[in-house]
């Protein structure tokens, strides 16, 4: 790796933060609640410990691999032809995420904010704003999610705002909803998050 392309910890800090929150979060309510009904809380621990976990075993492999990026671990661990085609299989399934992500806040856009102006515009901007970001190094990527992370800061007291007339009542009863619903909500959340 360049000398360029290294980050400070709080920039990795930044890039982990703000790839766990997306957008899909303003859905994600009523799209659990469908799954896993009241219950729907414990789908999103059970999916925050899973994503935990992935993240500690990306952290580790980085750690034993410290000079290779993401695809050249995968071919490294399961061989030339395997790996290929893992990477291959990996990176359609990024632009395929990528393209619902960009069409939900396009949606939630449009909903909510500019009502009458044409989806493409909105998607036009957001596509170049990622290129621009993309185009450069990895440490100006890292100083623009630590700028996301420091607006995203000052939400936490309008969430504490949202939370003053809640009660712990309300998660009452606990696996009310079985397991097997819970788990359908642990499915659909890891898809959101």
């Amino acid at each position: 790796m360049t000398a360029k392309n290294h980050i400070t910890p709080l920039q990795l800090f930044g890039i982990i933060l703000q790839s766990q929150i997306g957008i899909a979060i303003l859905t994600m309510p009523y799209e659990l609640f469908k799954e896993a009904k009241f219950d729907s809380w414990l789908s999103i621990l059970l999916t925050g410990l899973f994503i935990q976990i992935l993240i500690f075993l990306h952290w580790f492999l980085a750690r034993r691999y410290p000079t290779s990026n993401f695809f050249e671990i995968i071919t490294k661990l399961l061989g030339r032809k395997l790996g290929i085609f893992l990477c291959f299989l990996y990176s359609i399934y990024f632009i395929c995420l990528s393209s619902i992500v960009l069409s939900l806040y396009s949606n939630i856009i449009a909903d909510w904010l500019l009502p009458h102006t044409p989806h493409w515009v909105t998607k036009a901007l957001m596509i170049s704003i990622a290129i621009y970001v993309v185009k450069d190094n990895l440490r100006v990527i890292g100083r623009f999610f630590l700028l996301c992370t420091f607006v995203s800061i000052f939400m936490i007291p309008l969430t504490f705002y949202s939370l003053k007339d809640g009660t712990l009542l309300n998660i009452l009863p606990i696996g009310f909803s079985n397991y097997l619903p819970i788990l359908k909500g642990t499915h659909e959340a890891f898809f959101l998050l």
